[in-house]
């Protein structure tokens, strides 16, 4: 199974960086996982939020693949502890996903 972590917006905060260098790293000894962080949309402040919004899903479908299942991250979503994601994460691979895109959008 592959793992495809989507983040909109690079992140400036170098202890950031380094964490999510470090977990890519341990990461992918497990399964093939990617990160890919999709730019900022330009000109940000001359376009409504819609547009922002609409612009930044675009941005985000163009790595969708068929076969996919998307989980989307959102800070009011449901919480995990590692036990309950793993379990999650497992269920996944036993309904045989051939990839999981974890998005996180912009706000």
């Amino acid at each position: 199974m592959k793992i495809l972590l989507l983040s909109t917006g690079k992140t400036t905060d170098e202890n950031i960086s380094n964490q999510l260098s470090d977990f890519i790293k341990r990461l992918s000894h497990y399964t093939d996982f990617n990160y890919i962080e999709i730019p900022n949309v330009k000109n940000l402040k001359k376009l409504s939020v819609s547009e922002q919004k609409k612009i930044e899903g675009e941005m985000i479908n163009k790595f969708f693949l068929k076969g996919d299942h998307v989980v989307l991250l959102d800070e009011k979503g449901k919480l995990y502890d590692s036990i309950e994601f793993s379990k999650k994460i497992e269920s996944y691979m036993i309904n045989s996903y051939k990839r999981i895109v974890f998005v996180i959008g912009g706000a």
